[in-house]
């Protein structure tokens, strides 16, 4: 077993690609009726797999890979599992689950997002340091892990010690992946946001109708000159892989660890990409529409 260590994170954007989770045979060691483990591997996120109760023994998650598969992240996608809350992240080399290749140890599924200098003293969040139960109302949570280095692995288990008073666990997806990095960051004014899926209608007598939803994430940025062999046998092929259907792991600045709860989303793509061909096409440019996949 190799002992927790440092993380070296990757230095640029990446995308979680190739992707397992679809591929992954999932169990649990409990599931609500209606909200079977299988539902960890499929879309939409919305359908959800539930512990039969908030007891940690019932909220063990297993993905069995079809053969031994590199991977460097692993994410909790649409959790609702609020502050002090706990997740153990562990790898095997085997489907029998009794080599372990790396494991996380005990991780906050909220951790730090915040520092003490940009909040008063007065502000129970000085002492957290992350989001408090309001903030995180109505919203989507995802938690993800990167790996210290890719690995090859057979399985994967994530635990989940549920929060104090906690009454239900609810887990959309796991998403296991390799990461594939950019050559070079994206260029300047790339455009991270959220787009509002609320509504607002006055009526004829003057009165307002407002329908309030969880905005969805979306980023927009242009990777510039990137080499010809990593744009095409990389991520060419990743866009014909996903085209605009199936998710991936987008995550803009991995070396932001106190940013990627903020930060980190399934992101599908808008459009495919078109290659702007370069220096005598050697080199290839392209732009990364993504918006939340919901």
């Amino acid at each position: 077993m190799s002992p927790p260590s440092a993380v070296t994170l990757p230095r640029r954007l990446c995308v979680g690609y190739p992707s397992y989770q679809r591929v992954a045979a999932w169990s649990a060691t409990s599931a609500a009726p209606d909200c079977p483990a299988a539902l960890l591997g499929t879309l939409p996120y919305a359908d959800r797999w539930r512990a039969a109760t908030p007891d940690p023994a019932d909220g063990v998650l297993t993905g069995v890979l079809p053969r031994l598969t590199q991977i460097r992240a692993v994410a909790l996608l649409h959790h609702d599992c609020p502050p002090g809350a706990r997740l153990t992240v562990t790898a095997y080399r085997d489907a029998a689950l009794s080599t372990v290749a790396w494991a996380s140890g005990a991780l906050p599924m909220w951790p730090a997002v915040y520092g003490q200098s940009g909040l008063p003293f007065e502000d129970p969040r000085w002492w957290t340091l992350t989001y408090s139960a309001d903030e995180l109302a109505g919203r989507r949570w995802h938690r993800v892990v990167i790996l210290p280095r890719a690995l090859a692995v057979r399985a994967v288990r994530v635990a989940i010690t549920p929060a104090p008073g906690q009454t239900t666990v609810r887990v959309g997806g796991v998403e296991v992946c390799d990461l594939l990095e950019a050559a070079g960051n994206y260029d300047w004014g790339a455009e991270p946001g959220r787009r509002s899926l609320s509504s607002v209608a006055v009526t004829e007598a003057g009165g307002v109708h407002a329908v309030a939803r969880p905005a969805v994430e979306v980023w927009t940025g242009a990777l510039r000159y990137q080499p010809e062999d990593h744009a095409l046998a990389a991520w060419s092929e990743y866009a014909k892989a996903h085209d605009i259907v199936l998710p991936a792991l987008l995550i803009p600045h991995p070396r932001l660890t106190r940013h990627l709860l903020r930060e980190v989303f399934p992101a599908r793509l808008l459009e495919l990409p078109r290659w702007t061909v370069a220096t005598a096409g050697r080199r290839r440019s392209w732009t990364l529409r993504y918006e939340e996949h919901l």
